[in-house]
């Protein structure tokens, strides 16, 4: 199982995504396992290690995206048609690496 979130830069909406692969047989616990994940997500929310390991791969994960020249183009259009440039990126990542739990 595997989920991802992808927020709009240009309007107020967020889509969360759960991927998971199984025998149709076992879909009812399928079910079952994403919905207990999501409870204890939303009440115990994530752990210290959760925290680095995901800020630590999602870092790593835009490192390597902008060693790509299509990549590279996509993040500077986007950047451009929102009046922004490669200083708020470096400033987005500054902020993601000073994330932490407000325990």
């Amino acid at each position: 199982m595997s989920s991802s979130l992808n927020v709009s830069s240009f309007d107020q909406r967020a889509e969360l995504t759960i991927t998971a692969i199984c025998n149709p047989t076992n879909i009812g616990r399928l079910e079952q396992d994403a919905q207990e994940e999501l409870d204890r997500l939303l009440h115990e929310g994530v752990t210290n290690d959760e925290l680095a390991r995901a800020k630590q791969g999602h870092l790593q994960a835009r490192k390597v995206a902008r060693a790509s020249d299509t990549a590279l183009a996509a993040i500077l259009s986007d950047l451009r048609r929102m009046g922004r440039t490669m200083d708020y990126e470096a400033e987005l990542e500054k902020k993601i690496e000073g994330l932490h739990q407000n325990k």
